[in-house]
């Protein structure tokens, strides 16, 4: 579930053209790195994923060729800086206590 807010910017490390499926590996600032999980869900420039797998250096997602077609993924390169925002409900799991 997400809001529509940004929580940090990443950059697109790597693109992998796979026929008509695109794969992306997006590094994040450290702040994230409680709220990404693989099979977990990010929103990249405003739209909701599912992670592939996590490293300690960032992410990839697999992008369909129906995502592709109905996003502006198509044009997303190596070394583009992309807008990320992590699933509120994890965001509320992760959150530290208040007393």
């Amino acid at each position: 579930i997400v809001l529509g807010h940004v929580d940090a910017v990443g950059t697109v490390r790597r693109v992998i053209q796979k026929g008509s499926q695109k794969d992306l590996f997006v590094s994040f600032p450290k702040k994230l790195k409680t709220a990404i999980f693989e099979k977990g869900s990010i929103a990249i420039d405003g739209v909701s994923l599912t992670l592939g797998k996590v490293t300690a250096h960032g992410f990839w997602v697999h992008l369909i060729p129906h995502t592709l077609k109905s996003t502006n993924f198509q044009g997303h390169e190596k070394g583009a800086r992309v807008n990320l925002e992590t699933d509120v409900l994890m965001k509320l799991a992760v959150k530290p206590k208040v007393h």
